[in-house]
């Protein structure tokens, strides 16, 4: 009678777990469901539609890594650092997959990168004790352009407020990074 009890709360249980344990993301286009396998980090794939792609062209961040050790990229970086069994990290990923604005706008500004922190390690400045969270990094140099990452579960519109005002701030930074230097002409 035991065994019987046990099974009745345990096999629940681990339809439940596995439920959580295997994010899908939702294709936009109404096909089939992709699966991530949460073995390995395995960066999010971005749909086609005809010419138009759909969702984020998320890069690994082995590519990252690669890409800044050839000074290869040339706006700033956008780091979303899930967990593997994240039900808001799932979530969040398929809410941004499904907002074309967000999508276009990370896509036309930012080199986004897609990790799991539990499956790669990370340098310890881009750990996030809350996940999801989104790190903006200095192209040029890897470092995080924000003092702290937008975390915890964003709606997608707060989310590319935030962006579109850290895209703003770096944009303003390069002109007057670029400005020549004018010196005051002094007369003696």
């Amino acid at each position: 009678i035991k065994g019987v009890k046990m099974k009745k709360i345990i096999l629940p249980l681990a339809l439940i777990s596995a439920l959580f344990a295997s994010p899908t993301i939702p294709s936009v286009s109404g096909g089939m469901e992709i699966d991530v396998v949460p073995s390995e980090t395995i960066v999010p794939p971005s749909f086609t539609e005809g010419d138009k792609t759909i969702g984020v062209k998320w890069k690994s961040f082995k590519s990252l890594v690669l890409d800044l050790q050839k000074s290869s990229i040339d706006k700033p970086i956008l780091l979303f650092v899930a967990q593997s069994t994240c039900q808001y990290c799932s979530r969040e990923l398929r809410d941004i997959t499904a907002d074309q604005k967000l999508s276009d706008f990370i896509n036309k500004n930012y080199y986004g990168v897609y990790v799991e922190q539990d499956k790669e390690e990370l340098p310890k400045n881009l750990f996030a004790s809350l996940v999801p969270a989104f790190f903006v990094l200095d192209p040029a140099t890897g470092a995080p352009m924000t003092p702290e990452p937008a975390s915890g579960m964003l709606p997608t519109k707060d989310l590319l407020r935030y962006l579109e005002q850290v895209k703003a701030a770096y944009d303003y930074y390069l002109v007057q990074k670029n400005k020549p230097v004018v010196k005051p002409n002094v007369i003696k």
